[in-house]
């Protein structure tokens, strides 16, 4: 029976990570299976923990470290924030969440040696990504993204270099207890491998602080038992210097293009925050606000965007000043913490770099695994093998009830997410609206959801009610695909300048987009408006294709042969 209960937990942590790497389309979104592939074993470890601690059978942590209480109060401010403003959702939960496994890894691993096969299932699942993403550049597995060669098993090539660069740490420093040296030279070199193929700049960054941190220490310890004490201010020295240069090479003159376009996401995202300072716009509205303010501020360098590639912005313009305090606090603790303890602060700093740089919540994988190797550090106090008190038990009761509802309420939600999926491929009929409305008590605050309910009743040719599904999608996000079918849907119904407007409001939010102009053009051909084709039509010409492909070009050749038919019969 022992034996058992000791390979449980094991297998729920590496089934909680090994999911949140995999992006299969069986919701529609490839994001979406990381995210319940994270959310339901998550949740079922920490109920396996707190069944555990409720009858007394695992060893307490005396005092948790700060870090964790601040985490549990950010995880309540973000369940209230949703709560109150109406703005619950995924990303609600998904904090929540990430909590519970926090504090459940930290339950777990109290007891250091229970650790091992989850240490050692962390590096083979590192060593796997790896191999695929080879596999993938040499051309003997498809990648993920036809954009790019290699991806890992992940659609975003940046969320597996997140999650390689977040598992050198343990595989530099957990090395020499559980692996030979020939497993951690067969580990260590593909996973090096795979970083520097998939491109990623902050996962370089983050490889970066681990290695010099765990190489830094060896080489000072060195030179330290020769006797050659006086170079640590030399060898500190040589690491700024380097990685100042790096990272000024890396920044400004790798991959130019996007980093001059995140500037400018940082100074618009600056200006949404000014806007709504304490409150802020609700938790994984980002998206919505952003976009929607970029479209009224329009501009060359716009483009739709899910994310401002800062996590310390997006949580300000989501949650406002407060949940930007208690996040700082988070890193405040945890990094004292690990500094009064003695342990490396790599692993946290590297995590830092990339949500300053690129985004690190919503890269599912690496931040389970920063949690996972957070949480397996000590707490402040050694633990004790005495019974946990009344006291703990009831509050462990109380948060794995939370936990059992959490988790029946995620299932409920993907199966809702993978009815939706497999009703929009379907073809549309009678039942489906009806299928459709049956979901309507889970899936309303989803915008997908609206998206496609619209979709079915734009296909069946109900357009008024297609446009309100589209309308109640669009309190939510701000979606291209979605601002077009609401112009589709109003051009149907004759209300031409609702059309115009969102096609508008398109052209704004991505200028480099041909489709908002040519649709425009073709308003402005059905009112026998010549001076407004001819406008369209050469704004269309002028524009670079940004995105080569074969509408692009269609687009220009028929805008060409317009314009011409316009111009010769003046």
């Amino acid at each position: 029976m022992k034996a058992a209960e000791g390979k449980i937990g094991p297998a729920l942590i590496t089934t909680t990570v090994m999911l949140s790497l995999l992006n299969p389309a069986l919701f529609g979104s490839p994001g979406l299976f990381s995210y319940f592939g994270f959310m339901v074993p998550a949740l079922l470890f920490f109920l396996y923990m707190t069944c555990q601690a409720a009858m007394g059978s695992v060893i307490a942590i005396v005092k948790p470290p700060k870090y964790s209480y601040i985490c549990f109060i950010l995880s309540c401010y973000v369940a209230i924030h949703g709560l109150v403003t109406g703005t619950f959702g995924l990303t609600n939960y998904y904090w929540i969440v990430a909590f519970f496994w926090l504090i459940g890894i930290q339950l777990y691993l109290s007891d250091q040696a229970r650790g091992q096969s989850v240490r050692k299932a962390i590096l083979w699942i590192a060593l796997i990504e790896s191999l695929i993403i080879l596999l993938q550049s040499t051309g003997w597995l498809p990648s993920m993204n036809d954009r790019f060669s290699c991806t890992g098993t992940c659609e975003n090539p940046n969320i597996t270099a997140f999650f390689l660069a977040m598992s050198l740490y343990p595989l530099f420093s957990w090395r020499t207890r559980i692996l030979p040296r020939s497993l951690y030279i067969l580990i260590m070199l593909p996973v090096l491998t795979a970083i520097i193929l998939l491109r990623s700049r902050s996962a370089y960054l983050a490889a970066m602080i681990i290695i010099f941190e765990i190489y830094g220490k060896h080489l000072y310890r060195q030179l330290a038992k020769r006797g050659v004490r006086s170079s640590r201010p030399v060898w500190v020295s040589a690491v700024i210097i380097v990685s100042g240069l790096i990272v000024y090479m890396l920044v400004f003159h790798f991959k130019y293009n996007s980093a001059a376009a995140r500037w400018h996401i940082w100074s618009k995202s600056g200006c949404l925050i000014l806007q709504h300072p304490i409150g802020g716009n609700g938790f994984g509205r980002f998206e919505h606000s952003y976009n929607l303010f970029i479209a009224e501020h329009p501009s060359q360098d716009n483009d739709h965007v899910n994310m401002p590639y800062n996590d310390f912005m997006e949580i300000t313009i989501e949650g406002g000043l407060p949940s930007l305090l208690l996040w700082i606090m988070f890193y405040f603790y945890l990094i004292l913490s690990c500094y009064r303890r003695g342990y490396g602060l790599s692993p946290v700093l590297a995590f830092l770099v990339i949500e300053t740089t690129n985004f690190g919540f919503q890269a599912i994988p690496a931040f389970s695994l920063f949690l996972l190797i957070i949480g397996s550090l000590p707490g402040e106090s050694d633990p004790v093998g005495k019974p946990i008190r009344k006291s703990a038990r009831i509050m462990a009761t109380i948060l794995g009830l939370i936990a059992f509802w959490l988790l029946t309420w995620q299932s409920i939600l993907a199966f809702g997410f993978w009815k939706q999926h497999e009703l929009a491929k379907a073809k549309v009929k009678r039942e489906s609206i009806v299928q459709f409305q049956s979901l309507r008590f889970a899936m309303e605050p989803y915008a997908l959801f609206h998206y496609h309910y619209g979709n079915a009743f734009f296909q069946m040719g109900l357009y008024q009610s297609a446009l309100a599904e589209y309308q109640h999608a669009l309190l939510s996000c701000s979606k291209p695909e979605v601002l077009e079918r609401e112009a589709e849907s109003y051009k149907k119904l004759k209300r031409i300048s609702e059309a115009v407007s969102c096609y508008r409001e398109l052209e704004h939010m991505q200028p480099y987009r041909l489709n908002p102009n040519w649709m425009l053009l073709n308003i402005y051909a059905e009112s026998k408006d010549s001076a407004s084709v001819e406008e369209q039509a050469r704004i269309i010409l002028g524009k670079p294709i940004k995105i080569p492909g074969r509408e692009a070009n269609l687009i220009k050749q028929k805008t060409a042969d317009t314009l011409t038919v316009y111009s010769s019969s003046r």
